[in-house]
């Protein structure tokens, strides 16, 4: 039986298709909390109007600051969970081709199994050969 090892916390933070989907999921926050910092001081601006015009609280202005508040809030909310879904999406796309090129690799190399060694946590490898390790070939994949 042929066994081989795989540092897949190091595929999917150093392969090239991992460090493109991380930069794009980073400009799409960068937009989001751009945004989201606009609307703030825009209500911020509104408030501040409000309480130098001393408009009462039940007036239709103030009415429509909480209206907007309200918005803003959902807006916050709705942002956080986009951008979590994205990062799940891409999580999982990366996983599904980086699983694919180690299966790909196993086979073209008659690799039986093929095992997890992470080194953050203590995973199903608590001693492996250096020659038993894919990882630097299947980044070496992933990067092509």
């Amino acid at each position: 039986i042929k066994i081989a090892t795989v540092d897949m916390t190091r595929i999917m933070n150093e392969t090239k298709p991992a460090l493109a989907k991380r930069k794009e999921l980073d400009l799409k926050s960068a937009a989001a909390k751009k945004k989201l910092e606009e609307k703030q001081a825009s209500l911020r601006s509104l408030e501040k109007n409000l309480k130098q015009a001393k408009v009462a609280d039940d007036s239709k202005e103030a009415e429509n600051f909480r209206s907007q508040a309200r918005d803003f809030s959902r807006m916050v909310k709705d942002t956080e969970e986009q951008l979590k879904k994205d990062f799940l999406k891409m999580n999982k796309s990366l996983l599904d081709d980086t699983v694919a090129a180690i299966e790909k690799y196993a086979k073209n190399n008659s690799i039986d199994l093929v095992l997890e060694k992470s080194q953050a946590a203590r995973g199903p490898v608590l001693f492996g050969d250096a020659g038993a390790d894919i990882t630097d070939k299947i980044v070496s994949e992933l990067n092509r």
